[in-house]
């Protein structure tokens, strides 16, 4: 593997820093290291010592001979030994990097407002949504669909899994009596999908004739799904809709 940058990655472990193995044969043959020593700027790309920027809080890229020179008291690394960025940037303490950050913010927020008004408008248009969300819940007009056999139980699938609620579903297909979501079994995430009970055969029916009705943007899946006899329904985890 060759990688798709210039230099080394900084990992959070004994390495430090990292490249693929091409590259750290290049460089080492080459010994053009990318990074220089904050402290007498020669090329250099090995973390040494626990020493941060005084600045920003970022570890200090130091040289051997530095380090060495700043352990025996030769040569002490003062605070005005700073990381590359805060140099080009003029930073010397947090405080202008707490002041950059909250100019930063005050400038989103402000383009924020431009974009959706106020508080209360913004709210208002959050309302429309939701509101032109469960309009598109509702269901459209259609015959019943064939049930001999009287069935209530029904499978539904291609639910939206962030926004599908009882409430939704409910104004989609009316008459629901009980509704079990179905759930991934090692994540516990909603799934899209699950098994409902109508209150008679006629709301299955009306219910299954709207196979493909978009419900929150995606046309959902609604088919009869009888007990199969061996299982207790509904079963507990079901949700009774009152």
């Amino acid at each position: 593997m060759t990688g798709f940058w210039r230099g080394k990655n900084y990992v959070f472990d004994k390495r430090f820093a990292h490249a693929p193995p091409k590259v750290e044969a290049e460089q080492k043959e080459k010994q053009h290291p990318l990074g220089k020593c904050e402290a007498c700027r020669k090329p250099w790309d090995m973390y040494r010592g626990k020493r941060r920027c005084p600045a920003c809080g970022v570890p200090s890229l130091i040289c051997r001979e530095c380090f060495l020179a700043d352990q025996n008291g030769t040569k002490k690394i003062d605070k005005t030994v700073r990381c590359d960025l805060c140099v080009q940037q003029g930073i010397f303490n947090k405080s202008q990097i707490k002041s950059m950050e909250q100019k930063e913010f005050d400038e989103y927020e402000k383009k924020y407002r431009q974009k959706y008004g106020s508080e209360s408008s913004m709210n208002d248009t959050l309302k429309r949504k939701r509101q032109n969300s469960f309009e598109e819940c509702r269901p459209i007009t259609a015959k019943p669909a064939p049930n001999p056999n009287a069935v209530t139980r029904l499978f539904v699938g291609n639910l939206c899994r962030e926004h599908t609620t009882e409430e939704t579903l409910q104004m989609a297909l009316p008459g629901l009596k009980y509704v079990l979501w179905l759930n991934d079994h090692k994540t516990g995430a909603f799934k899209g999908s699950g098994f409902v009970e109508m209150r008679t055969a006629n709301d299955a029916a009306l219910a299954v004739a709207r196979n493909g009705q978009k419900v929150l943007g995606r046309p959902i899946i609604v088919k009869y799904q009888p007990p199969d006899g061996k299982s207790v329904w509904p079963p507990p985890g079901a949700k009774e809709i009152q």
